[in-house]
Formats: structure tokens, C-alpha cells, sequence
């Protein structure tokens, strides 16, 4: 428990309040503006705010942060307005709402933040449409919805995601090619076949899987220690630790809190995965700070559930979806008793798709303290690393102690299937087959502890991994056997973009230059830090420390792009379906292409590329993704070397055009992103969150900030700062901190050249039209394809050039 307010300054009340408002709430003093800022932290704080303390606008401000606080609010507050609020909370949950106050609206733009809102939509809500979009957003929310609703084509779709979807299948959709299919894949499936389909491939199939493996049942379901000396094994027995130990001297620095967001890579939405990291949270010193005189068994699986049930809270649910192509690295030093780390990692798988978390251990982890360490029994480094992977493998979680982890694409898989490489792959697999397996690769980590072998003054002499490695000659060894794997990858695949994560430093264990490209997260320092330049890109700032409570995760956004055809010559080439599905899977780009007749042919000059469609009576298409257009222009040449003779100026006109366009909307994307916004570019648009936008007009570089529920329902504001206060009030005093109120200089287009680009497209002035062109005209600029053609393009850039001669020589003269 904190002291009392009077021995704390109001804006340490405050400071602590945006902490951790579920816990400090509970031991201060309330005041209006005590409340106000606990909810705007953390919706649920409510609970703890008596109803003679709350305000319409107090429990206006918890629901919109989470509809769950819609529980703690007085009846008097509970009208219309209230409950609307919370159905288009941060994070919907329609269940708290009265059926009554449901639209079809609400319920769409709830099921569009969360898939699994869904569960909670009424009968006569769940349209084909919001069905689709729960299912494509998740395919497990076929099991959430109504099973009269479940049609054929809907359980296909999910289908498609993952086989596992049979399982939410009506009986009467089920057939035996379907089953025998699904079992194949997944064996485990063989126990939501009907008896009837029960054929002797199926069987077959279950026995070869466990013949081959019999620990692959999946097992997150932890037997619970029934002990009433839990607190006694495993907190109090080891208090000695935690302040006498020697890393303390050395380690225990303030963490600082540096909040960011980088995008290490610029692209599409849909081609960006988000990174999240943590490390150091040191569970023990919090375990026993929280429960000084004792505690039960269960008291402390439940703190340990809600450190992690607040370390996820941070994540937004239109950004984090159940189904999601995002990251958790955990670097080390969770707890230095596995019992404990074990409790908080089986948490987290159940918390979070486990083949999406990468962890690496920390010297705590080593010391791999118990009742026997205690005893002075102290075991081998491998045993130890032998015990971790263990649990991780049960857990389904991805482990790294010199392993290269990839995510490699596989029309098996939407996602991509994960490829682990041992210390010995690494080193027998020849350079080609490396560089094949990163080639189709959308995330690639290197991972381990890494060691101290190059620091000179905290090692393992100070005793960082107690009795596990007290040998200054073993830990250097131990270092130099992961730089060496280090120099292998540089040398092999050195012109990927790859993840190192270790808990020391890269200068612990590498007296090596950063290499430029490659992205190096660690922990073990508690120095909170991060650079992102030419020469290197460190994330290390999400140190969470000894005494910190704020134990959130940090992230940095990645693309997750590949190009397929990258070593190709150029020319014209014909390619299969699959190489087209699997070029445009690569770079991010959303699609449903389904035809196999006629031909796919795919121009390519000097980076640039041009997908065209020739079908079966010759007549030539432009590919738009899956959609085919006609090429446009008077003429509509019919013939691929008149694109190819043109794409590269075509190409490099447009992507100049635009470039000061560009330049104003990553500014304003930036700018978004100080305050708390998601800063998500798309066309014309930059998003703040799901409803509130700015809009930056491109023919008179005015920027108009809007909410939007849907594309006919808007409203424009002045300015940011009143969009911010009537929909955003948590971004409101960031925002006004960090922008001054602001709007950054954005310079004017060029009204001339604009217009001139989209009066070409652009049949009217309604904003989505221009927004829907410039977000065509992405794909060219981010990732090199074109995606539009006309003639008048050609002929307007050629009179542009022509323009631009005139002058430079008028100039001259």
C-alpha cells in the first residue's frame, strides 16, 4: 500500500494514478480529478470509486475505455446515452448493454473492433455481412455464433483459415472427404468426426501421430499444487535474494519511461505487424512487495493473472485481433524460480496465441532457484535450458537459445508456418538453402541469452548467474559460441531484415559494429534506451525493473513484407496462380483470386512490377489485386510491351508526383503518434483510432479532422483539439503536452498538378473517391506496383515534362 496522499505531491498522485489507476486508485484519497484520471487509465478502476463519488462524465469516461465498467456504474448514470457509449467502448463487450439500445449499427462497429463481440449480438443482428467480417477477423467466432446462422458458405470461410474450424460445423455441412481432409492435417480433429465418418484413413492417422510424437497434445492445464507452504517455498525462502544478491548492485537502475511507437519499416496497414517486447518484470521482488506478510497459493496465481491481464491491457482491440499476425518477445528475467515463471508463462498462453511468443531466458532464469538450490544443490546450465524447453513446448511457445526462428509462407497457412533452426542447421545448411528459407520469410529472429562474455566489468565474477556459471573463461566461451552463429547469419542472409533478441546487451557478447538493417532488442540493464538510425536500431526500453509497477508492453511495427520474384531478371514473364498469390501474400497485399483459366503475366522493370491478365479469347486486363479492369486509355493497347516499355517512367512520374504529398502525410502520421493515435495511413486518411480520422485534402493540402461511424455518417471539427475532446478525452492532456495544440506545418499541394492527377479518376468530390485513387497509388509508392493505368496519365506527364523543360530552359536564359 502507498502512504498517504499528504506525503505526495498532487502530480505524483497523478503520475501514479497513469501508472497503475486499478491499483493506486484503492489508496488515495478521491477527488473529482483523482477519479477522472483513474478511469481515463483504466476504465475498471470504476469498482473502486463508491457511487457517491461518481459523475455522469466519470462513468461516460470508464465506459468509453472499457464496456466491462459498465457494471460499476451507479443506476442513476444508466440511461441511453450511457449505454451507447459503451457499445462503441475501446473494448466493446455487447453483453453489458440492453438489447434495447442495440442497432444493427452499434453491433457491426462493435464486431469490426472485436470479432468476438459477436457472442453477444442479437438473432436478428447477426447479417451475413457482420457474420463474414467476424470470421475473417477470427475464424474461431463461428463457434460464438448462433448455429442457425452458421451456413455453409460461412463454415467454409472460417474453413479456409484453419482446418480446426470443423469443429463449430452443423453436423448436416459435415462429409467424409471434408473430415478425412481436416484429420489429415490435424489428427486431433478426429474427435469432432461423426462416428459415420469415422473411415480407416482417419484412424490410421491418429495412430501415426502418436506413434510419431506422443507429447503433442497440447497441455496448458496446470496441476495445482495443493500446498499451504507454497508462500514459504517459493517467496519468503528466498527474501534472502532479493536485495543481498550481487546483480543488484550493479543492476538496479531506474527504469526511465520513454513512450513510443517506431515503425522500423513504412507500407500498408495490412503489411505491418506489431512487435511487442518486455523484459526484467523480476515477479519475485514484485510477489513479495505485494505480500509482505505471507500470502496463499492461490492469492498469488491470481496477482501473477493480473500482472499479465495488465501487461495485455495496453493493447488495443482494434489493433490486437484474436487472430493476428503480431509478436511477444519475452527477454529474460521473468522470475529466477520456475515455479514462478511457470505459472506467469502457462498465464500467457492462455492469454495469447502461443506460437506467437518468442522467449529468450535471462541470468535470473539461471539461477533457477527451488528449495534445493536453497539446499546449495545447484544444477548444469543445460539442465536448466533442458527444463525451460520442456515447459515452452508443451505451452506451444517458441523458445531461443541460439535458434534462428522464421516465419516462412505456406498456402497451408494464412500466417505462415514457424521453421526453428538449431545451432547445427544453422551451420550445415548451406547458404542457399538459408537464403531459400528467409526469401519466403515475413519475420526472421535470432535469439539467446547471449552472456556477458565481453563485459569486463559485470560478469559472471559478480555472480549475475549465482552457482549455474561462476567461470569467467565459460562465460566468454558461451558468448563467443553465439557471436559465432551471429557472423554465420551475417554472412548468409545478412541482406535481411532479422530480429536479434538476447537479454545481454549486443555489446556483451559482440564486440562487432551494429549491423545496419538488423533490429537488436535486449534487457538485463535496466537501462531503458532506444536508437534508431542508419548505423544501428536498438529496442531496450521496455526494462521493467525491480520496483516499477507499470508493467506494459512496448512495440514496434515491422513489415511483413517478402519479394517472391526479388532475384528475377526483368522481362515479361508468365506466372501460376500460385506464384501471384504468394507475391502478393508476400508484400501485404490483401486478395481473392480464384481464376484458373487464361494467363497471368507479370512485367517487371527495374524494381518496379505490372500484373495483367490475358483470358481465354486474348483479350488483355490490368490486375488490381484479385479484380480485373480494363487497361485504360483510348486505344487500350492490347499487347504487354507497351506496358513494359512504359511502366518505368509511368512509375517513377507517379511516385514524384506524390512525394511531397507523402512527406505531408508520414508528418502528420508522426504527429499523430505523440499524442497516443494510431497514426494508420490509408489514401487521404490518417487514422486516430477506429472513428476519428484526419482527412488531408490532396488538391488544397487542407487537413479536416472528422468522426466517423460509417462512410456516410461524419462530422467535421474545427480542429484536433475539439475532435479530441468530445471522443478522445484520454488523448487529450498527451495531446496537449506534447503538440501544444498544435497542428504541424503542412505546405499546401500543388493545386495544378493534383487536380490535374485526380480530375483523370475522380468523378466527383466526395472524399472516399480521392482517398480510394491515392490508396491505389500506394501500392506503386510503397511497394513498387502498379495498380492503375491510362493513357492520360502517360500523355499528362509527358506534357508535365515537357512543362518543366520550358521553364528550366526559360530559367537559363
Amino acid at each position: 500500500m502507498i502512504n498517504k496522499p499528504k506525503n505526495y505531491s498532487e502530480e505524483e498522485i497523478m503520475q501514479l494514478l497513469k501508472q497503475d489507476a486499478y491499483y493506486y486508485i484503492q489508496h488515495i484519497d478521491l477527488t473529482n480529478d483523482h477519479c477522472m484520471m483513474a478511469v481515463k487509465s483504466d476504465g475498471l478502476s470504476l469498482k473502486f470509486i463508491p457511487k457517491r463519488n461518481q459523475t455522469k462524465e466519470i462513468c461516460m469516461s470508464a465506459v468509453r475505455r472499457n464496456t466491462r465498467a459498465i457494471k460499476y456504474v451507479s443506476k442513476k448514470f444508466l440511461d441511453e446515452e450511457l449505454y451507447i457509449a459503451a457499445a462503441l467502448s475501446d473494448e466493446p463487450y455487447l453483453g453489458y448493454i440492453p438489447k434495447k439500445y442495440l442497432t444493427q449499427e452499434i453491433c457491426d462497429i462493435a464486431v469490426s473492433k472485436r470479432a468476438d463481440a459477436i457472442s453477444n449480438v442479437p438473432y436478428e443482428y447477426q447479417t451475413m455481412e457482420l457474420r463474414k467480417a467476424a470470421v475473417v477477423k477470427d475464424w474461431r467466432t463461428l463457434g460464438l455464433i448462433d448455429k442457425r446462422k452458421r451456413s455453409k458458405k460461412l463454415c467454409m470461410m472460417a474453413y479456409k483459415y484453419d482446418v480446426e474450424a470443423i469443429k463449430y460445423f452443423p453436423e448436416k455441412i459435415l462429409t467424409k472427404e471434408l473430415c478425412e481432409e481436416a484429420v489429415m492435417i490435424e489428427p486431433l480433429l478426429s474427435i469432432h468426426v461423426p462416428n459415420r465418418f469415422l473411415t480407416e484413413s482417419i484412424r490410421q492417422a491418429l495412430v501415426d501421430r502418436e506413434t510419431e510424437d506422443s507429447s503433442y497434445i497440447p497441455n496448458i492445464i496446470e496441476e495445482t499444487e495443493q500446498d499451504e507452504r507454497f508462500y514459504e517455498k517459493y517467496v519468503s525462502s528466498s527474501v534472502d535474494l532479493l536485495d543481498l544478491t550481487p546483480s543488484v548492485k550493479y543492476e538496479l537502475i531506474a527504469p526511465e519511461s520513454i513512450l513510443h511507437e517506431a515503425d522500423v519499416d513504412g507500407g500498408f496497414d495490412n503489411g505491418l505487424r506489431s512487435i511487442y517486447y518486455i523484459s526484467d518484470i523480476h515477479l519475485n521482488h514484485k510477489i513479495h512487495k505485494k505480500f509482505p506478510n505471507g500470502a496463499t497459493e492461490l492469492e498469488i496465481r491470481s496477482y501473477i493473472e493480473s500482472v499479465v491481464d495488465r501487461m495485455l491491457s495496453g493493447i488495443a482491440p482494434n489493433e490486437y485481433s484474436i487472430i493476428n499476425d503480431d509478436f511477444l518477445l519475452i527477454i529474460g528475467d521473468v522470475s529466477f524460480d520456475y515455479k514462478i515463471s511457470e505459472i506467469f508463462y502457462r498465464q500467457i498462453a492462455m492469454k495469447w496465441d502461443s506460437q506467437n511468443v518468442i522467449i529468450t531466458l535471462g541470468n535470473h532464469e539461471l539461477w533457477n532457484y527451488s528449495e534445493s538450490t536453497s539446499l546449495n544443490m545447484s544444477q548444469s546450465l543445460d539442465n536448466i535450458l533442458d527444463k525451460y524447453r520442456s515447459l515452452f513446448k508443451k505451452l506451444g511457445m517458441n523458445f531461443l537459445e541460439n535458434n534462428l526462428l522464421t516465419v516462412t509462407y505456406d498456402f497451408t497457412s494464412p500466417y505462415g508456418k514457424l521453421i526453428c533452426l538449431s545451432e547445427r542447421e544453422i551451420f550445415e545448411y548451406s547458404k542457399e538453402q538459408l537464403r531459400e528459407i528467409c526469401s519466403r520469410s515475413s519475420l526472421i529472429v535470432f535469439g539467446g541469452v547471449g552472456f556477458s562474455g565481453m563485459n569486463e566489468e559485470f560478469n559472471a565474477l559478480n555472480g549475475i548467474y549465482r552457482n549455474t556459471i561462476n567461470s569467467r573463461n565459460d562465460e566468454i566461451l558461451l558468448s563467443q559460441k553465439t557471436k559465432n552463429i551471429y557472423d554465420r547469419l551475417i554472412d548468409t542472409i545478412g541482406d535481411y531484415k532479422v530480429i536479434v533478441q538476447s537479454h545481454m546487451p549486443f555489446t556483451d557478447w559482440n564486440n562487432d559494429d551494429y549491423h545496419s538493417g538488423w533490429i537488436y532488442v535486449h534487457g538485463h540493464n535496466h537501462r531503458n534506451e532506444f536508437y534508431i538510425s542508419k548505423e544501428k536500431t536498438v529496442f531496450a526500453d521496455n526494462q521493467i525493473g525491480y520496483d516499477n509497477p507499470n508493467i506494459t508492453l512496448k512495440r514496434f511495427s515491422l513489415t511483413s513484407n517478402y519479394d517472391l520474384f526479388h532475384d528475377w531478371a526483368d522481362g515479361i514473364y508468365a506466372v501460376s496462380r500460385e506464384e501471384y498469390l504468394d507475391f502478393c501474400k508476400g508484400l501485404g497485399i490483401s486478395l481473392d483470386f480464384n481464376r484458373r483459366d487464361g494467363e497471368i503475366k507479370m512485367l517487371k522493370r527495374d524494381g518496379l512490377y505490372l500484373f495483367m491478365y490475358r483470358n481465354n479469347n486474348g483479350r488483355l486486363y490490368l490486375l488490381k489485386g484479385g479484380r480485373l479492369t480494363k487497361v485504360g486509355g483510348k486505344f487500350e493497347y492490347q499487347f504487354e510491351s507497351y506496358y513494359y516499355n512504359n511502366m518505368v517512367s509511368f512509375g517513377y512520374a507517379i511516385k514524384n508526383l506524390f512525394e511531397k504529398y507523402d512527406t505531408m502525410l508520414k508528418r502528420l502520421s508522426d504527429y499523430v503518434r505523440t499524442f497516443g493515435g494510431r497514426g494508420t495511413v490509408h489514401g487521404c486518411i490518417i487514422d486516430i483510432d477506429f472513428y476519428n480520422h484526419l482527412y488531408l485534402n490532396p488538391i488544397d493540402g487542407k487537413v479536416v479532422p472528422y468522426y466517423a461511424l460509417s462512410k456516410y455518417e461524419k462530422w467535421v471539427y474545427k480542429d484536433v483539439k475539439s475532435l479530441l475532446l468530445e471522443n478522445c478525452p484520454e488523448l487529450i492532456d498527451k495531446y496537449l503536452e506534447t503538440t501544444k495544440g498544435n497542428v504541424p506545418s503542412i505546405e499546401h499541394t500543388s493545386v495544378e498538378e493534383y487536380a490535374v492527377a485526380l480530375a483523370t479518376y475522380v468523378p466527383e468530390t466526395d472524399m472516399y473517391e480521392p482517398s480510394r485513387i491515392i490508396r491505389s497509388f500506394q501500392y506503386l509508392r510503397e511497394v513498387n506496383v502498379i495498380r492503375e493505368w491510362d493513357d492520360k496519365w502517360v500523355q499528362n506527364i509527358n506534357n508535365m515534362r515537357i512543362e518543366n523543360v520550358k521553364i528550366q530552359l526559360g530559367n537559363e536564359v
